[in-house]
């Protein structure tokens, strides 16, 4: 299986962790093995870790800054993970660089995701990440 890391993009109070943690949600209806961490007590950010045939999927939902993206990154690496979701800030952002560097330095596939302010397209883009998940799964 090919790995892959995606990175749901956008400014500050867009709902980039509403929609990861919809994704969350999601996988534990279909996710026989799984751990979820509250990650910071005074925000809404997990950490996810999905067992789902072969297939090995964490979910970072904090990634704003440059320190959030090298904990995720350390997160992915601990868990080897084949699928890795999470959040960064816009395309000149170093939360945006730590990502990609990891995903050349080891051999990630990285796609970006770009969200809009609009809780409608959080539902929209956690069901995409879903159906990328299942199939990919289900390709094993």
């Amino acid at each position: 299986m090919k790995k892959t890391l995606y990175a749901l993009q956008g400014t500050a109070d867009l709902g980039k962790s509403e929609t990861l943690n919809i994704l969350i949600d999601l996988l534990t209806s279909v996710a026989y093995t799984y751990t979820i961490e509250k990650y910071n007590e005074y925000t809404n950010d997990r950490k996810a870790v999905f067992k789902i045939g072969d297939s090995k999927i964490c979910v970072y939902t904090a990634g704003d800054n440059e320190e959030e993206s090298k904990k995720a990154v350390e997160f992915f690496k601990k868990n080897k993970a084949n699928l890795a979701f999470t959040a960064c800030h816009n395309t000149s952002s170093t939360s945006r660089a730590v990502l990609k560097d990891f995903s050349n330095e080891n051999g990630y596939e990285f796609l970006i995701e770009q969200k809009q302010d609009d809780w409608q397209e959080s539902r929209l883009i956690a069901m995409k990440f879903f159906i990328q998940i299942m199939q990919n799964c289900n390709n094993q």
